[in-house]
């Protein structure tokens, strides 16, 4: 994610007691109009936690499909306002093509440190991504949903599972997603039949400057433990086109693999499936919106190369989930083959 040129909007409780999940929905979107007001992008919260402000507006913005859909998008078309129709049509171009689709959204990270806010709330607060993702499962949809996993493990570990000062999970939180998308593949018929190498897992220190405080003069830094994955020459694990995995996605693919402001190389999304499958995988990543440019990515890499699927099993898009309603492409409608 390019950095943010920022000022910084610190965040104070609106009561000392405990408030409802719908009290801190109010209070994010309350927050969230008056930083961006202010041109202001980043909050900066309590103990070190940073937070983007479209983020906050998304967790309280209410329902974001169907009618309601344009009037809360950022979407500069209406007619790509609602992310529902876009979703359901890639997963039935996908089903059509042999492809097994699995969506796999980011969820907030205010939603699952609050406590950054100075706020005192429990539960799960992302209730309108919630009932989004039951209503996509009842379409049809193969979603994971990592807000009750990750809340789950946040009581179980130490580590963070974002960085405090970046848009981006940390080395834990990939880790547990990798997991748990490779729970879905690894009883595969067409998995357990491939020849699957196994690769080696070192666990090192990393110090980041984030990506919401780059512009800070003094910026904080923040020491993550990552996973990096060799194969047996001890190198990284290079993503492969041939792969019957495709990971498509926004940054959260990138983070931690491709280097340079992405932090690290080796110990990404990418990297750690290919360690738990056994296999490479295929990479269609964005560092913009994982909604609608992932997909058109995957359309011209298909276009440009017709044989791209063949023996393709399994896509797996993964997104920040503030994506439902802050992208401004919105969610196009896009084939995945030329009609």
């Amino acid at each position: 994610m390019k950095a943010l040129l920022i000022l910084i909007l610190i965040l104070s409780p609106v009561a000392a007691e405990q408030i409802t999940a719908s009290q801190f929905q109010q209070h994010c979107l309350k927050t969230a109009n008056e930083a961006e007001a202010s041109d202001r992008f980043v909050i900066m919260g309590k103990d070190g936690w940073y937070y983007l402000a479209k983020e906050l507006r998304h967790l309280g913005i209410g329902q974001f499909w169907g009618e309601n859909a344009v009037k809360v998008s950022r979407a500069t078309k209406p007619k790509y306002a609602d992310p529902l129709p876009a979703i359901l049509d890639f997963n039935k171009s996908l089903q059509e093509l042999g492809i097994h689709l699995i969506v796999v959204p980011v969820p907030p990270k205010v939603s699952i440190y609050p406590e950054g806010t100075g706020q005192s709330t429990e539960g799960r607060l992302d209730s309108m991504n919630a009932t989004f993702l039951t209503l996509l499962k009842d379409k049809g949809v193969d979603v994971i949903d990592l807000a009750p996993v990750f809340l789950a493990k946040k009581s179980e570990t130490g580590a963070p599972l974002y960085c405090k000062t970046d848009s981006h999970w940390s080395g834990e939180g990939c880790s547990i997603a990798a997991a748990h998308i490779s729970e879905k593949l690894i009883q595969q018929d067409w998995l357990s039949k491939m020849h699957r190498r196994l690769y080696k897992k070192t666990v090192k220190k990393v110090t980041i400057t984030g990506d919401l405080v780059t512009d800070l003069k003094g910026a904080p830094k923040e020491t993550l433990q990552l996973g990096f994955i060799t194969n047996d020459k001890d190198a990284p694990v290079e993503p492969r086109d041939g792969s019957p995995v495709i990971l498509l996605g926004d940054s959260h693919t990138l983070v931690f693999h491709s280097g340079q402001d992405m932090h690290a190389t080796g110990a990404g999304l990418p990297d750690l499936l290919a360690a738990k499958l056994g296999i490479e995988v295929a990479l269609i990543g964005v560092r913009g919106s994982g909604a609608t440019p992932a997909r058109i990515n995957l359309y011209r890499k298909v276009r440009s190369n017709p044989d791209y699927l063949k023996g393709k099993k399994a896509l797996i898009w993964c997104f920040s989930a503030r994506e439902f309603t802050e992208s401004p492409g919105g969610w196009r409608v896009v084939p995945v083959v030329k009609k």
